[in-house]
């Protein structure tokens, strides 16, 4: 068994994400490998929209709707806007992981499976933020930007 545990796994990805947009400029946020796939900008700000659903989930007990993500048009084009609220939710996850946290609680969300509790939730999210990195890498080759979200 891993001595690490599920919300250091989640900080490390989540922080490999946040650190890209060190990197990035507004241009590079129009950037699609392929005519059907988002943008750059939109591709990060579904990570953004994700993360904060499922901070939700586990801060409130139950599953909102995916209908209720945020999806700013404007977030996907502006890098500050994505750092301004990739930092928000950074902020609100610390505070939830320096809260008490009753992992085992369930969390009952129709549509995402039975017996989810709250660290299936970060397991889930931890797992959805590493298949986004690799997502993310196909776009950061095709701009020839040299970092290594995979870590």
């Amino acid at each position: 068994m891993s001595s690490i545990s599920s919300t250091e796994f989640y900080q490390y990805y989540s922080g490999l994400t946040q650190g890209l947009l060190e990197h990035l400029v507004d241009e590079q946020l129009q950037y699609r490998p392929y005519e059907s796939l988002k943008t750059l900008g939109e591709e990060l700000r579904h990570i953004a929209d994700a993360r904060e659903i499922y901070l939700r989930a586990m801060v409130d007990g139950t599953g909102p709707s995916w209908k209720e993500k945020r999806m700013d048009p404007e977030m996907a084009v502006s890098v500050e806007k994505l750092r301004a609220f990739y930092d928000e939710l950074d902020r609100r996850f610390r505070d939830f992981f320096h809260s008490e946290i009753e992992w085992s609680k369930a969390v009952p969300w129709k549509g995402m499976g039975e017996n989810l509790d709250i660290e299936a939730c970060l397991d889930l999210l931890t797992h959805f933020e590493c298949t986004h990195q690799g997502i993310v890498s196909v776009y950061l080759s095709g701009l020839g930007i040299k970092y290594d979200i995979a870590g």
